[in-house]
């Protein structure tokens, strides 16, 4: 489904009775089209953060006297403006800030590393979703990140750009969009509307989560190790 899709689709359903739906013609006004990109954008990062849609993995290279770790591409290699450059991305490749949570931790020579496990003098920590504090951090040693990555930021500039979701939240993702449409007209018919979507929106991601219908097993290869001569 590209942007262009999910703008039809938005018009003949969720957002026909709208001027901003051209009266349901299979199209959004073009100065409507920013602001729904917005709130498609808001969605998507809240079913991305809800289920395991999308893992990636990062290289940290670790400093002595550094113990936060911050996922910003300010600190990646590919940025030449970086002072400690402890993100390894490469630039045909650059860090995209998509980080949601931390998922699991490996040393270099692939074993697991405790994550927010005070019993553990090897633990590293995650104050915040977006930093790993890591206590006794070392020159020269490197850390593999594996973490749920959120989905890449959809602009208008690019309408045929591909809106990754499973076909079972696709109609979540409308029911989001639409709540948020609705809840910023102001009036009490448009309140009932955004409240209607946003129950509509939670009883379809309940019956993905109970019924297991969105596939959040995701089998990661630790491969980044090799791939950069680390092994």
């Amino acid at each position: 489904m590209t942007l262009n899709d999910l703008f039809a689709q938005l018009s003949y359903g969720e957002l026909s009775n709208l001027a901003l739906a051209n009266k349901g013609n299979g199209t959004i006004r073009e100065e409507d089209k920013p602001r729904i990109v917005h709130y498609t954008n808001e969605a998507l990062t809240r079913i991305y953060a809800r289920f395991i849609l999308n893992e990636k993995d990062v290289l940290l290279k670790l400093y002595t006297g550094i113990t936060n770790y911050h996922f910003d591409s300010n600190y990646a290699m590919s940025n030449e403006a970086a002072k400690f450059p402890y993100i390894m991305d490469l630039p045909n490749e650059p860090f995209n800030n998509d980080v949601l949570k931390v998922l699991e931790v490996r040393d270099q020579t692939g074993c697991k590393v405790p994550l927010n496990d005070a019993e553990q003098a090897r633990s590293v920590y995650t104050p915040r979703p977006t930093v790993m504090q890591v206590p006794y951090a070392e020159s020269g040693k490197v850390l593999s990140v594996l973490y749920q990555a959120s989905h890449p930021k959809l602009s208008i500039d690019y309408p045929d750009e591909e809106v990754s979701i499973p076909d079972v939240l696709a109609g979540a993702l409308r029911c989001y969009i639409a709540y948020s449409a609705y809840s910023h007209m102001n009036t009490r018919t448009s309140s009932a509307s955004a409240n209607e979507n946003l129950a509509l929106y939670n009883m379809i991601c309940d019956e993905a989560d109970e019924g297991d219908l969105v596939n959040s097993s995701i089998s990661t290869t630790n491969t980044r190790f090799e791939q950069n001569g680390w092994t």
